[in-house]
């Protein structure tokens, strides 16, 4: 899922200003189906404060005053009051029409900016997209929306209180703390409502706001949400809202924003998404909307969501899902072709496969490795902390560390700077093993520039008993000595970080091939086969699938290229001719199916294979590919389900010797 964020420039200014000063008075009329919006409102300026003027195509502003005066407009359509020392109230009037609702946008589409859009099937006009102009910095608000009767709108902050007018309905919100943006949505939608009761006497609105044809799943979503809310209120500190609202979105994704969450009509009907998507969306009203993403900084908000929500629900629940959550992460750094990663304190937002790779994944661990560190509750303790200081503040890692360091104790300079200033993993080898006496003698190298880590073992004894130990390691070869653990019977073997709790290199019998190798490159081979329909649907999944460059290839001839992907794709008798003529032997276990992708390796070049029973099979299945990059193969049966799995893969594990 994706949290919808303003401009740069706004995040940038919000870091300086504890409460917003600038206050927006808006209201607006909008016409979904004709997409007509015409808008005014007043503005509170503190002196020196700047509103930006400009909007989206096909919006124009009509009339600017400044004080009661016409204003001239400064600086490429921004209105900047006088560095006076006074309070100024500026007036706007605009209006215009908005795009086309665009329902056939997919995953990668959303994750750019979109304009403000509207059609029967709902409006969306969101922070960032040039629907209003708004003071350049944090703000509050009041919205008041006019719309059809019949439908229903959705704005950050709280319920929104409706009324009837002329036919029409009113919702107006409010929004008294610093805020970044405006994000509405409007939609045909039906509405149900309970009461969360939270601790200290607080009352928390939770809705949902669904299509017909989704109504029924209402109190799925509303039972859910009341459990989400309340975890992440104990854990972390007061909800920061009147209200939250999980709301049909027309495009087919998922949105977060400040109190409401959009998902498409499709998501929100698969059975897993109130208890992976949503809590994830919930838990960004603390982080990402509630604490603010300094953008100068580093987006550390995505990592922590991922940890504390997606990861640790699955931890609780099995804890082998979550260590298999955490070698994907590390799968799919591997995926990364040379030169595709960046700092983790460089990365602002998803814009694709490879950024969400270091700032959801990385990040992720990033927090795993601090909590493995400094203890449940101590790190608990410091989530409090971060909440307290920087409630409706943006905050950059420099901020987070310092809410975990007043927690601990203790500096945290030196494990933030190797983790989000450096890029690489930690890359582990253990050379040696032996048992001496009663300690245990373990000799580690780190290849590149060594990290200061504190590395899970594994011991096993001869028995079958397993043990489980800590060691600080901090240089290029250390010999580790530890006592051996009472009841160990001798013999055995000693694996490294067993439970994928190190941001390290895999080695290579972790890594079997994915799917995203291929995906991830930055330059591909596209092999196409059969008719004009055939390769028609290849070549479009490979434009909106493959995140490098792809170069269509004229035979099997000129497949093999060192550094450069390869995509076979096409009927599946061809395919099989074309695997013979490479020399590469198919899967012999994988399902049969309509339509079926799998990955391998042919002399270090990645391989991904597709091949079906029709085009229409193979664009179905392209569509949904990349959702399931880390796997190794995916199957699409006759009913639309997908079977996926990965390659077999084992982490190694070093004899213990005796000393002589």
């Amino acid at each position: 899922m994706i949290r919808r964020i303003g401009s740069i420039a706004a995040l940038a200014l919000a870091a300086a200003a504890p409460a917003a000063a600038a206050h927006l008075d808006l209201r607006a009329h909008v016409d979904p189906v004709a997409r007509t919006l015409s808008a005014s409102a007043e503005v509170r300026l503190e002196s020196g404060e700047t509103l930006d003027l400009r909007l989206a195509e096909g919006l124009r502003i009509d009339a600017v005053e400044l004080d009661g005066k016409p204003a001239r407009r400064l600086f490429q359509r921004q209105l900047a009051a006088p560095r006076d020392g006074k309070t100024h109230r500026a007036s706007l009037r605009w209006s215009g029409r908005l795009a086309p609702l665009d329902s056939g946008m997919d995953h990668r589409d959303v994750l750019g900016p979109l304009p403000p859009m509207s059609g029967e099937a709902g409006a969306l006009l969101l922070s960032g997209s040039g629907w209003a102009p708004q003071p350049l910095g944090a703000f509050s608000f009041t919205l008041e929306v006019t719309h059809p009767a019949t439908w229903r709108a959705v704005a950050p902050g709280g319920a929104g209180r409706e009324r009837d007018a002329a036919g029409e309905r009113v919702t107006r919100f409010e929004f008294p703390d610093a805020s970044e943006g405006i994000d509405l949505a409007l939609g045909a939608w039906e509405l149900k409502e309970r009461a969360v009761a939270l601790p200290g006497g607080r009352s928390v609105s939770l809705r949902t706001y669904l299509g017909a044809a989704n109504a029924a799943l209402a109190e799925r979503y509303l039972e859910a949400g009341e459990r989400h809310l309340r975890r992440y209120d104990s854990l972390i500190g007061p909800y920061p809202y009147p209200a939250f609202a999980v709301a049909e979105s027309p495009l087919p994704t998922g949105f977060g924003m400040a109190g409401f969450t959009l998902l498409g009509a499709t998501v929100l009907r698969l059975p897993f998404i109130p208890e992976t998507s949503l809590p994830h969306e919930i838990l960004h009203c603390w982080w990402g909307n509630g604490v603010y993403v300094d953008g100068r900084r580093g987006n550390w908000s995505e990592g922590l969501t991922t940890l504390l929500a997606d990861h640790d629900l699955k931890e609780e629940r099995a804890p082998r899902e979550a260590a298999a959550m955490r070698l994907g992460w590390l799968r799919d750094y591997a995926a990364l072709p040379p030169g595709a990663e960046q700092p983790l304190a460089a990365f602002r937002a998803r814009h694709g496969g490879a950024t969400s790779v270091i700032g959801y994944g990385k990040s992720a661990m990033l927090f795993l490795m601090l909590r493995d560190e400094l203890g449940r509750d101590t790190f608990n303790a410091g989530l409090r902390r971060l909440w307290q200081a920087q409630r409706f503040r943006a905050a950059g890692f420099d901020e987070v560390r310092a809410a975990f360091e007043q927690a601990a104790g203790r500096p945290l300079a030196g494990f933030f700077a190797q983790w989000t200033q450096r890029t690489g993993v930690a890359d582990l080898a253990l050379a040696d093993a032996r048992a001496n006496g009663g300690r245990l003698e373990l000799r580690v190298a780190q290849g590149g520039e060594p990290l200061a880590l504190t590395l899970p073992l594994r011991l096993r004894d001869a028995g079958g008993r397993e043990f489980d130990l800590r060691a600080k390691l901090a240089g290029s070869t250390e010999t580790l000595r530890l006592p051996l653990p009472p009841g160990h019977h001798g013999g055995g073997t000693v694996t490294p970080d067993p439970e994928f709790r190190l941001w390290r290199r895999l080695a290579p019998g972790e890594a079997p091939p994915i799917l995203r190798e291929a995906l991830y490159a930055a330059r591909a081979g596209l092999l196409a086969l059969g008719e004009e329909d055939w390769r028609a649907a290849a070549h479009g999944f490979a434009r909106k699938a493959v995140e490098g460059q792809v170069e269509a290839l004229a035979d099997a001839r000129t497949a093999a290229q060192p550094g450069r992907a390869l995509l076979l794709i096409g009927p599946a008798a061809a395919v099989t001719q074309t695997l013979r003529d490479l020399g590469v032997p198919p899967p012999a276990d994988l399902a049969a199916g309509p339509a079926q992708a799998w990955s391998a390796r042919r002399a270090g070049q990645p391989l991904l294979v597709m091949s079906a029973e029709s085009p229409q099979a193979l664009e179905q299945l392209g569509r949904r590919l990349p959702h399931v990059g880390g796997s190794s193969w995916v199957v699409q049966g006759h009913d639309g389900a997908l079977k996926r799995g990965t390659w077999p893969a084992s982490t190694p594990a070093t004899p213990l010797r005796a000393s002589p």
